[in-house]
């Protein structure tokens, strides 16, 4: 068994507190019920058991309670009374299914939600959502972290990129001539892309085979400014 529950104050001036017997039995009982909802499989069916319900029969009960005089001699008949009074005192809902019994905390959110410096209690709904925020504050961080900050290429690792993208496009391009242009424009501006910092020297490189394509296609590029020819009337 594993995580936490959580015990109100107000528990000390319960019935339940001035019966050592009970006390224990209670905190058995939250220890036991879900803390998410699941389904549990009795007998070749699936039982659905939500948060804050717990699917047992009452000798399932009876063992976790302790049937030793020690731990208060249970027998199923307590159980059985110890039940009736929960439920008397609306504190739980009990229903027999086949073969075993489904006991349901009442307001389990208020005992066992986050609670907050100015005592508000948060809903199992709103903690998922919390989560849910921390979770994707933590994802942006992780990916800051992830940023590689751009680190120049090498002459050797752009003659070599050329060299593949030139021979894929089939260009008569020589790959020493246009690695040599390209280090030599983009470190003299810093390595920027307009006015942006470059971010992927391959992606640059496609840029660049790609305007010289369309130089020997002649086919105009997007980056470049064409005035038109003013006529001069006659």
């Amino acid at each position: 068994m594993q995580g936490w529950i959580k015990l109100h104050r107000k528990l000390v001036d319960h019935w339940i507190f001035a019966n050592p017997n009970y006390l224990r039995a209670w905190t058995i009982m939250l220890f036991t019920v879900n803390y998410e909802s699941k389904k549990v499989l009795i007998d070749g069916q699936l039982v659905e058991c939500g948060r804050g319900q717990a699917v047992l029969s009452l000798d399932g009960w009876l063992q976790r309670f302790g049937v030793s005089k020690k731990a208060g001699g249970w027998t199923i008949q307590k159980v059985r009374t110890f039940f009736n009074l929960l439920e008397k005192d609306q504190m739980i809902n009990k229903e027999n299914l086949v073969k075993t019994t489904r006991i349901t905390i009442c307001n389990y959110d208020v005992y066992q939600g986050e609670q907050h410096e100015n005592n508000t209690t948060v809903t199992a709904k709103q903690q998922e959502d919390n989560n849910m925020v921390t979770k994707t504050k933590e994802y942006k961080e992780i990916k800051k972290k992830e940023r590689v900050v751009f680190t120049p290429p090498t002459l050797p690792e752009i003659q070599s990129y050329f060299a593949f993208k030139i021979a894929e496009k089939q260009l008569p391009l020589k790959a020493a001539i246009e690695a040599e242009k390209f280090l030599s424009h983009y470190s003299s501006n810093g390595w920027q892309i307009g006015r942006n910092k470059m971010k992927d020297w391959k992606a640059a490189i496609n840029g660049w085979v790609a305007r010289e394509k369309g130089k020997l296609n002649g086919t105009p590029q997007l980056n470049e400014r064409h005035t038109p020819t003013k006529l001069k009337a006659i």
